[in-house]
């Protein structure tokens, strides 16, 4: 899944996402689709744990939903801004 980075400075490919959920603003890392190893690739950080899993969450169902994916159209996910969800986490 190709992934735009929330700087916009990375396009990337990848296979899988988590979040550190010991830091006090999560930053949703990347695991790359095509690497020997498993180092993660930054996407973005967070004001909470909620944002983080809400933007996991948009992860799932862009990878899962065709129409999320616009098939047709563009295929690269943005990552949200910090703070997206005013008034939460």
């Amino acid at each position: 899944m190709w992934i735009r980075s929330q700087n916009e400075n990375a396009l990337l490919d990848c296979n899988g996402f988590y979040f550190d959920k010991e830091l006090a603003q999560p930053i949703i890392w990347g695991l790359p689709a095509k690497s020997t190893y498993e180092m993660g690739n930054f996407l973005g950080r967070y004001k909470s744990e909620f944002e983080a899993n809400a933007v996991l969450d948009m992860l799932a169902k862009h990878t899962i939903d065709p129409w999320e994916r616009d098939v047709y159209g563009n295929p690269v996910f943005q990552m949200p801004p910090k703070g997206f969800m005013e008034g939460e986490g």
